[in-house]
């Protein structure tokens, strides 16, 4: 794989279609789509990966951050084509969902036209749990704070390869207007463990 990963930020409600084509033999890459949801806002992603030549190798990572009462839907379809040799293909798709309205589907696919090929796809979607603020809350620290610790270790490899005016972005759709980058002070961004 590629030492150096690209992050498509989604910012905006509404539909958004990617697609990556694995065209020419000996292709590698590695790509992050970020979705930052929040408010009553629906955001929609079409993720379509197609691998049309031997010897190419993908990997996808789809994460969403799904505050208030926002909805987020992706769809991720990993393709190849007939009579493909070593063909690596991943897909991956974490939200989380901060607020008992939120919510996040998912609907990986995978079509398979050739036998030499290594592909798969997975899922995760789930709460910051009670139990996590808790055990945070334990060692001093507030809730908010709690949350924003979580939500930038979920956030953390990402946030790494994003220009500071993406990272500013991020820091006014969770909440903090105004605030720069580098704002230490901001709970979903500090480096500091407590």
């Amino acid at each position: 794989m590629c030492a150096m990963r690209k992050v498509v930020l989604v910012k905006d409600p509404g539909e958004k279609e990617i697609r990556v084509n694995y065209a020419k033999d000996g292709r590698k890459s590695e790509f992050s789509v970020l979705i930052i949801a929040v408010g009553d806002n629906k955001y929609r992603l079409k993720l379509a990966i197609h691998h049309t030549a031997s010897n190419t190798s993908g990997r996808a990572v789809v994460k969403g951050i799904v505050k208030d009462c926002a909805r987020v839907d992706v769809e991720g379809l990993v393709k190849v084509a007939k009579s493909l040799e070593h063909v690596e293909s991943y897909l991956e798709i974490k939200l989380l969902l901060v607020g008992e309205e939120a919510q996040g589907f998912a609907e990986p696919g995978l079509e398979i036209e050739s036998n030499e090929v290594s592909v798969g796809h997975s899922v995760t979607i789930g709460r910051i749990r009670d139990e996590e603020i808790l055990c945070l809350q334990s060692r001093g620290i507030e809730e908010e704070r709690a949350k924003g610790m979580l939500i930038h270790g979920f956030l953390r490899e990402e946030l790494e390869l994003l220009s500071p005016e993406n990272k500013v972005t991020i820091l006014s759709k969770l909440g903090n207007t105004g605030k720069s980058a580098n704002n230490r002070d901001h709970p979903y961004f500090r480096d500091d463990p407590y």
